[in-house]
């Protein structure tokens, strides 16, 4: 092997983990968006009235919170914790249906 052969293959190596590398730094920040966008949602549950159009709010907060979970755990092929929120998610429905047929 000759010294440029190496160097280039040692640029190429480099170049790969730099894609590594923000590929999980950009999968971090991501899921730092996704587990604080809620907490607005669930901070107001508390003091929300008992106005049927604050409940709906809170439960269509936390279905999109569920929604973009299942997005990122598509792309890391989590499968069982997808179905599982898919599953939450259908019962948020169910819920906000009874809230507006009320």
């Amino acid at each position: 092997m000759t010294l440029v052969a190496s160097h280039q293959e040692i640029c190429k190596e480099m170049r790969f983990m730099t894609i590594k590398l923000r590929h999980a730094a950009l999968r971090g920040l991501m899921m730092t968006i996704l587990l604080t966008a809620p907490l607005s949602a669930y901070a107001r549950e508390d003091h929300a009235p008992t106005n049927p159009r604050y409940e709906t709010k809170i439960l269509t907060d936390k279905a999109e919170y569920l929604t973009y979970t299942m997005i990122v755990q598509i792309k890391d092929g989590r499968w069982k914790e997808v179905v599982k929120n898919a599953q939450k998610v259908a019962e948020i429905g169910k819920q906000i249906q009874a809230i507006n047929a009320y």
